[in-house]
C-alpha cells in the first residue's frame, strides 16, 4: 500500500532488529474472533483484545506460538482469531514495545479447528524483512535493538 501523503502526528512503533526472540513472551492485539481455547473462536464483536504467548520456534521467515493449555502457557496466554490476520505481535526489549512479527495463520489439522488448544500459529517474522521494509520507507540501516 503507498499512501498518498504522509501520516502526522503519529509516532510509529519500532520494528524490532534483533534475532533473539525464542523464548520470548510477546503481546497480540486485534478485533477479531473470540473465545475460548476448548470452543475456539465463537464471537465476532469488533472489541479490541489482547492476549500472549511465548514464542515457541523460530523459523527463518516465521515465529511459532502455540496455544497451551492451563496450567501451561502465560497469564494472558491466547491466539489470534478469525479477523486478526495482519494483526501486530508486540515484543518488550529494554522498555521499548517494538513489532516483532505479523498475524500470518494458523496449523490447526492435528486439533481439527482453529483457536483451540494446541493450535500452533504463524507470525511473519519482521526481523527477517527488514532490508526490503527499510529499503521502501528509505530508512538508513539501524543497529540492532536487541538484549
Amino acid at each position: 500500500m503507498k499512501l498518498e501523503r504522509p501520516v502526522e502526528g503519529v509516532s510509529p512503533v519500532p520494528l524490532y532488529r534483533g534475532r533473539e526472540e525464542l523464548p520470548k513472551q510477546v503481546t497480540f492485539v486485534g478485533r477479531g474472533g473470540t473465545g475460548t481455547g476448548l470452543t475456539g473462536a465463537q464471537t465476532r464483536d469488533g472489541v479490541l483484545r489482547g492476549a500472549t504467548n511465548q514464542v515457541y520456534k523460530v523459523a527463518e521467515r516465521h515465529l511459532v506460538f502455540r496455544f497451551d493449555e492451563p496450567p501451561g502457557g502465560t497469564d494472558l496466554e491466547g491466539v489470534s482469531g478469525p479477523g486478526d490476520s495482519g494483526g501486530p505481535a508486540f515484543l518488550e526489549i529494554e522498555g521499548t514495545t517494538c513489532l516483532a512479527g505479523i498475524s500470518s495463520g494458523q496449523d490447526h489439522r492435528a486439533q481439527g479447528k482453529e483457536g483451540v488448544y494446541g493450535v500452533l500459529e504463524f507470525y511473519t517474522r519482521v526481523s527477517s524483512y527488514l532490508e526490503w521494509i527499510d529499503g521502501h520507507l528509505g530508512v538508513e540501516a539501524h543497529p540492532p535493538l536487541a538484549p
